[in-house]
């Protein structure tokens, strides 16, 4: 049982709010929903009919990250409802809080992360990429800054002050095997909506502890020609979804 809800986000098919269990304890719930046969179809050829759902991806990629020593959100467990079809009709995934804002709406409201918090961003990446780690969702929105843990925060988010979230769409690879293709995808996906929401101190922080200079074009210079224009509009939507969060 829970109550004092307090929601988060929410649109069509997917609400995150803030849940005060019977216990006492305090909850963010991630909710899924596949309400019309469409939304049933998408999510099957997404592998949710016969592999794993949204809220179990989500979950599995915070937990390798986790076990990685990179810093996320502690994903508690996930949920699944399916119809007599195999049809994913809902499914859930619960995290402990993590208290603070997200990246982009603390750049929008002049709320910048501290020069250690920087660093450690870049550092949080780098771990990431040598560890064969694709986020393939590395965004501001995606990347919460401030507090612990309301309950408890891991050794490593009690360092960083910082936890990624969103793994949906993660990728593995050995470490040290990911393209650098791969690598440019994230950074680029990451920097283009903060170019001019960040100082030039703020991006050498996130440099030094990268190893590598914030250069968009050497990154673009990594990108196939063929993938270049449809990876371009995934950045407008990206910066997009950035100016929005934020307002």
């Amino acid at each position: 049982m829970e109550n004092n809800r307090t929601i988060f986000a929410q649109s069509r098919t997917v609400l995150v709010e803030k849940l005060r269990l019977e216990d006492g304890q305090e909850v963010v719930r991630k909710t899924y929903s596949f309400p019309t046969t469409k939304d049933r179809l998408r999510g099957s050829f997404r592998g949710t009919l016969l592999g794993r759902n949204k809220a179990h991806r989500e979950y599995a990629g915070l937990k390798y990250l986790e076990r990685a020593n990179i810093p996320v959100v502690q994903a508690l467990e996930w949920t699944c409802k399916r119809n007599r079809l195999g049809f994913v009709t809902e499914c859930c995934l619960t995290t402990r809080v993590f208290s603070g804002n997200d990246l982009a709406h603390s750049l929008k409201h002049e709320e910048h992360p501290v020069a250690e918090q920087w660093a450690n961003i870049g550092a949080s990446v780098r771990k990431m990429h040598d560890a064969g780690i694709w986020h393939r969702g590395l965004s501001a929105r995606n990347l919460m800054i401030g507090g612990g843990s309301t309950e408890r925060a891991s050794s490593a988010q009690a360092k960083v002050n910082i936890a990624w979230l969103d793994t949906t769409k993660s990728k593995t690879y050995p470490p040290g095997g990911m393209a650098d293709e791969k690598r440019a995808f994230d950074l680029l996906r990451f920097w283009t909506p903060l170019m001019h929401h960040t100082t030039p101190e703020e991006k050498r922080n996130f440099a030094d502890a990268y190893g590598e200079d914030i250069d968009l074009k050497k990154w673009w210079s990594h990108i196939a020609n063929w993938k270049r224009a449809s990876f371009r509009r995934e950045l407008q939507r990206e910066e997009a979804r950035f100016e929005e969060r934020g307002s």
